[in-house]
């Protein structure tokens, strides 16, 4: 990301095997990245049991969209409801697998998480972030409510992240044909990429980023207007009208839900993003805006609030890479073994596990209240920890918001009067 990332900071672009090493830190931490993802994966299995069919209980059985992917996969499509029989290519990968359809779509979801795992170290890696931080920064996200992609790996949610994985580092990378690839291949996949794909305009290549957020709208329209049968019973109306409403009403709890999905890592995300170097932050800032503005629209007309969110996953892992990169530098390991130990406790209340079953005490209403205090109590003791940073950072963001604006009057100078040289005839200040 040659516009973006300091050249202190960013290796060369790798030409070979012997310079991937080279750019990722050595071969030993690239063996390290390869093995912290298996463990977490790994981790993630033991941890959380898979819905099975027949399940012990109704919520640790495969039902509702899991149940459509498993038909698309048999290869019984034209059963199955929209928006679910748009998202071909998962099933169609998992349909040439030697297994049932189901341990194939797990399968996928796997090596997915371990793909997208592997992406979002290598990315921290590739702005700056040693090692230490950048698994400190995805181990609070592994443990967050992104632990359903465990407890449900029969849907599109895990290989749609490995997708916006790839986005993000070829953006981090500034390779077009790997964002532009990663991102068609969203459409046939889990169209929540698509919503990444302004990101791409920081690069300045407006004419690129229009080509494909264009054809990325032409492939979605076509591929719902080929696969859409005569009689839909699930449209968008009737979803928006089902759920849409149903959110209106009770929008507090939607809220909370919305809060819930990552909890304190919103604190974590937002304090690391508004910490980032000025050179990655409009990047992030806009990545973290896309992929939120496209999660809430999404989670609005479905009932799965908090699982819409899971696609934040990148972003707000190198934030919190960010954020433990400055807290660590600043020596403070109390509140880092303090907000370490606060995320990881928790990924055990959040759904049934090997520790608690289903049933427990932890997962009733009024504990989920006294997690959701005393994560913001402890986002609001970090934001006080920090506020001398938060108000340098300010600073520099200011500078970067004026250098920004008055790039862009010059630019609008330029398309206005037509004049190539009135920067000879500017004022020195101007």
């Amino acid at each position: 990301m040659a516009r973006f990332i300091s050249t202190k900071t960013r290796p060369h672009a790798p030409r070979s095997l012997r310079t991937v090493f080279a750019v990722f830190g050595g071969g030993l931490n690239l063996v390290l990245i390869v093995a912290l993802s298996a463990m977490l994966v790994a981790v993630g299995q033991l941890l959380i049991p898979a819905q099975t069919s027949p399940g012990p209980t109704r919520y640790q059985t495969i039902r509702g969209d899991s149940e459509s992917y498993i038909a698309m996969t048999e290869g019984k499509g034209s059963c199955v409801d929209a928006p679910f029989r748009y998202r071909v290519l998962v099933p169609f990968m998992a349909r040439w697998l030697p297994f049932s359809p189901a341990n194939s779509l797990k399968s996928i979801s796997y090596a997915s998480l371990f793909g997208s795992y592997m992406l979002i170290l290598l990315a921290c890696r590739h702005v700056g972030l040693n090692l230490r931080h950048a698994v400190s920064g995805l181990l609070v996200v592994w443990a967050s409510f992104h632990l359903y992609c465990y407890h449900n790996p029969y849907l599109t949610d895990a290989f749609g992240l490995l997708l916006i994985c790839m986005m993000l580092f070829a953006l981090i990378k500034e390779s077009f044909l790997l964002f532009a690839g990663a991102a068609l291949l969203g459409i046939l996949a889990r169209e929540t990429c698509i919503f990444i794909l302004p990101v791409w305009l920081v690069t300045r290549q407006f004419r690129r980023s229009f080509l494909l957020i264009v054809s990325a709208l032409v492939v979605l329209v076509v591929l719902r207007h080929v696969l859409t049968p005569a009689f839909a019973s699930n449209t968008l109306a009737s979803v928006v009208s089902t759920y849409g409403r149903e959110h209106l009403q009770h929008f507090i709890f939607f809220c909370h839900a919305v809060f819930c999905s990552w909890g304190l890592v919103w604190f974590l995300s937002l304090l690391g993003l508004w910490c980032l170097p000025a050179a990655l932050f409009p990047a992030m800032a806009l990545a973290f805006i896309c992929l939120f503005a496209g999660a809430s629209s999404t989670a609005f007309i479905s009932s799965d609030i908090e699982r819409m969110f899971i696609f934040m996953a990148p972003v707000c892992a190198i934030a919190c890479a960010r954020f433990f990169s400055i807290i660590m530098g600043q020596r403070r390991p109390l509140q880092v073994a303090s907000v370490l130990g606060l995320c990881l406790a928790k990924m055990f209340v959040l759904l049934p596990n090997r520790l608690f079953v289903e049933g427990s005490i932890v997962f009733s209403p009024s504990g989920g209240r006294v997690i959701s205090a005393i994560e913001v109590i402890t986002g609001l003791i970090v934001i006080v920890m920090l506020r001398k940073t938060i108000w340098r950072e300010a600073k520099e963001k200011a500078q970067l918001l004026r250098e920004g604006l008055r790039r862009i009057s010059e630019q609008l100078r330029e398309v206005l009067c037509g004049d190539s040289d009135h920067k000879k005839f500017a004022k020195p200040g101007m």
